[in-house]
């Protein structure tokens, strides 16, 4: 549980992150249709962040019951209700990467407007093939949450979840660490430019 709120807290705020930058953007590269689909997705992905923390606090009622419920003796003395938690954790992952690919693909409708050198397309097409893996490991997670908890349901006396749920565990490390630095990249300028030992230039679009 407390993974998945991480997960949830950590990608939401890079995705925030990236679409304030959008919005930061010189105002000759952007239209207000842009503007109003950056607002819309950022107020989509807070929203989506702060109710499903809740969702995933609430897993169970009373709380205490998502960990004791494997309990015999703490069964016997308690009630509780637990709403299904891949479907849950399907629906969480299915929006995040739905956002993941709107925050890959609006871009796009900025950049097709700049003429930019071999480098900086180079550069750019690099930072956006980043954001694509990013999408696949997302929908790569849906099938690691329906292998997880299959056997869960089926309740396989030789089943691991500690083993089973290696590949799930490695994706969303993944994905969410792709998306750090995806947000982060804007910022590699003036890292490269000290590396060069030159001076970064003052430009109006500060991917390149």
């Amino acid at each position: 549980l407390s993974i998945e709120i991480i997960y949830l807290v950590t990608t939401t705020l890079t995705k925030i992150s990236i679409l304030t930058f959008y919005r930061r953007l010189t105002s000759s590269l952007i239209s207000k249709p842009f503007l109003i689909a950056v607002w819309a997705s950022i107020v989509f992905v807070a929203a989506y962040g702060i109710s499903f923390v809740f969702v995933l606090l609430f897993t169970c009622w009373p709380v205490e019951a998502y960990w004791y419920r494997f309990t015999t003796s703490w069964l016997k003395t308690h009630k509780y209700k637990c709403h299904d938690e891949l479907t849950t954790l399907v629906v969480i992952i299915s929006m995040s990467t739905a956002q993941d690919f709107i925050a890959f693909i609006l871009p796009f409708f900025v950049l097709r407007k700049l003429k930019l050198p071999w480098r900086q397309k180079v550069g750019l097409a690099a930072i956006f093939g980043v954001g694509l893996v990013t999408c696949a490991i997302g929908a790569l997670r849906i099938h690691y949450a329906h292998k997880v908890f299959h056997y869960i349901r089926i309740a396989d006396p030789t089943y691991d979840i500690t083993w089973e749920a290696l590949g799930s565990w490695v994706s969303t490390a993944v994905e969410a660490n792709l998306a750090v630095i995806c947000a982060s990249a804007p910022a590699l300028k003036a890292y490269c430019h000290c590396l060069n030992g030159s001076h970064p230039e003052t430009r109006s679009f500060g991917w390149y």
